[in-house]
């Protein structure tokens, strides 16, 4: 079989008549613990494909995308995770934009990230099962690459992959979030709400805490399968580093918790009106959504206590306020955060920042240190473009302790994805950004860029 040219809807409509034709089944099924990657093939059949350039010729299983993902359970599962944002043994990063994603099925590039679970959360994670047959695969104690050969074995996922579309740097003709994108403001998904050059708030980097509530898939697409949470639609961020808010016309540090929740996940799974068939709808309002989080800072002393403060960012409409308690949790005093969603509108989005903090003095205890460091971001230079006759196309992200932006949104043209550094022969960007960090004696932080 040769397939030249795979369109969105027809590709899409394949995996996603795949995902319902399972459902009925899938819901009968009890929910699996730690699966083993073999259940991801079942009623897939291989699908080979020989692809010829000169003298090159190769055989590919094209049938690892049809589906590349598909439901562990059902399409309308919602799996709850909660655990650090880590970076993986054998990767070099976690918690970015990717640069390369598949247009048949993505609006704009996911944002994802790596989680190793906390302990009662190990559920999720999958036992790969290699044939031997594999090229090279990652040691989970050493983080190295390295090749099997021939040797079968079942290794357990030690953190579990994280995606949710970025709703940024979509320029294409077509493509419904390129309007906003080209002005620099967000087309929705994991930015909705986002306006230019403001900071995206909401994306977790690596140290930091989630809680997240999303579709539990296997991702078939890199053999032997693994589970992801993909897309999320529920996620709280305990930042690792604190902030230092002003209460009382004095300067505290306090434990920065980000909300954020939408049923906006992706090109296939959204709330969107006029969508096809194949798209699934994300039906938010089945449940309310709660948390438990702890403050990051040690309590300065037995008669301090803990205080908090919410604050609305841009683009939540969700009419109901959050429900906060106080309590007390193994010996430690959290906050019992929860969102009621259910029997309202899946179409909402939730984007709110709460502060906690200790009311003693500065929030901190006295021999505890907090080191502030500031960081300039002055230039930005390619040593050599990829294009040799046209203009680059640059679309960079910059993130510090966890403050993420959009590089693009600075510059000063209308269409900042068709003209200054979206699109230039330019090898040189002047940026002259100041962020601070405020980083605890036992954290430390990451200063990243990455992009396409």
């Amino acid at each position: 079989m040769a397939v030249n040219v795979l369109h969105f809807r027809t590709i899409a409509f394949i995996s996603f008549f795949f995902l319902h034709s399972l459902s009925d089944f899938a819901f009968a099924q009890d929910i699996p613990y730690q699966p083993f990657s073999t259940l991801a093939n079942a009623g897939c059949e291989p699908c080979k494909d020989t692809l010829k350039f000169l003298f090159i010729k190769r055989v590919y299983d094209i049938g690892l995308l049809i589906p590349e993902w598909k439901p562990v359970v059902n399409p309308h599962y919602v799996a709850v995770l909660e655990g650090e944002v880590v970076r993986p043994p054998g990767k070099y990063n976690s918690g970015h934009v990717s640069p390369v994603d598949y247009s048949a099925y993505h609006y704009t590039h996911d944002f994802g990230f790596d989680v190793q679970p906390d302990s009662a959360y190990t559920g999720v994670l999958a036992r790969r099962v290699y044939s031997g047959m594999e090229q090279e695969v990652v040691d989970p104690v050493q983080g190295k690459v390295m090749l099997r050969q021939g040797q079968p074995d079942t290794v357990l996922q030690t953190t579990i992959h994280v995606e949710w579309e970025s709703g940024l740097g979509a320029g294409n003709k077509g493509n419904p979030c390129t309007q906003a994108n080209c002005a620099g403001n967000s087309g929705g998904f994991f930015s909705g709400g986002h306006r230019a050059r403001e900071a995206l708030w909401n994306w977790p980097t690596i140290g930091d805490w989630v809680h997240l509530e999303g579709q539990w898939i296997w991702d078939r697409g890199h053999p032997p399968a693994r589970t992801e949470i993909h897309p999320i639609r529920f996620c709280a961020v305990r930042r690792h580093l604190p902030d230092r808010i002003v209460v009382a016309e004095a300067q505290v540090f306090a434990t920065r918790i980000d909300i954020f929740a939408s049923g906006d996940g992706g090109a296939l799974n959204n709330n969107r009106a006029e969508q096809p068939g194949f798209v699934l709808p994300v039906h938010m309002s089945d449940k309310d959504y709660a948390v438990q989080v702890r403050p990051v800072l040690p309590r300065p002393s037995a008669k301090a206590q803990l205080r908090y403060r919410i604050i609305k960012r841009a683009g939540d409409n969700h009419p109901i306020p959050l429900e906060i308690q106080i309590v007390n949790s193994g010996g430690e005093t959290a906050l019992d955060i929860h969102l009621p969603w259910k029997g309202q509108a899946d179409t909402l989005l939730c984007a709110r920042s709460i502060y906690m903090w200790w009311d003693e003095g500065n929030g901190l205890a006295e021999d505890y240190k907090i080191f502030t460091y500031q960081i300039h971001f002055q230039q930005l230079r390619f040593h050599q473009r990829k294009e040799f006759s046209s203009r680059s196309e640059y679309r960079m992200f910059f993130e510090v302790g966890g403050q993420w932006f959009f590089l693009n949104e600075f510059e000063t043209v209308s269409d900042i994805l068709h003209g200054g550094h979206g699109k230039t022969y330019h090898k040189h960007w002047k940026m002259g950004q100041t962020l601070l960090v405020h980083v605890p004696q036992d954290q430390q932080f990451r200063v990243h860029l990455g992009g396409w």
